[in-house]
């Protein structure tokens, strides 16, 4: 009886340290998504436009979709001492005027979970950078075989699953 009693308090004990642990596991949660959101390179002063190349190879900038070549999406991004140096990756989603994600396997395109909501979307194209914490422009072009139709684009940012920024542009 002595036993049955001891293994009942034992069995008690471990219960409560079980939901102790992971009470403190979900307290944990909570800063390290912080730090999380913290060290995120916000993208700011997004341009987007179509490109294409002169036979002279210099870039020019144009908002006609029958011109564009490629999609040129540029931002900058902040000083931000929370964030460790080192590469980091940026993925881009060009959303079509059909509403359409631009994506082709081949050229890099993929999925992302998004870290709010743990939904799965298609994203477009992605750039690692060299990060120093110091202020710097970003350019992430995107090309396809097919033209580029007329309307409204969405151009959004992505960094470990956060969108850090977004951008409408027309292609006329």
């Amino acid at each position: 009886n002595i036993i049955v009693t001891q293994k009942d308090s034992i069995g008690k004990d471990l219960n409560k340290q079980v939901i102790a642990n992971t009470q403190l596991t979900d307290q944990n949660k909570v800063p390290s998504k912080k730090a999380t959101i913290g060290s995120l390179l916000k993208s700011q002063n997004i341009i987007a436009t179509g490109a294409y190349s002169k036979k002279n190879g210099k870039e020019v900038v144009t908002t006609k979709a029958k011109s564009s070549q490629k999609i040129k999406i540029c931002f900058d991004i902040d000083e931000n001492k929370a964030s460790d140096p080192g590469s980091k990756e940026f993925k881009l989603r060009i959303i079509s005027p059909e509403g359409v994600t631009l994506a082709v396997q081949s050229a890099g395109s993929g999925v992302i979970t998004l870290a709010e909501t743990g939904e799965q979307v298609q994203f477009t194209t992605s750039k690692s950078i060299d990060y120093n914490q110091q202020k710097q422009n970003v350019c992430i072009y995107w090309q396809q075989s097919t033209p580029f139709p007329k309307g409204k684009y969405t151009a959004e940012v992505y960094q470990d699953g956060y969108k850090v920024g977004s951008k409408d542009f027309t292609l006329k």
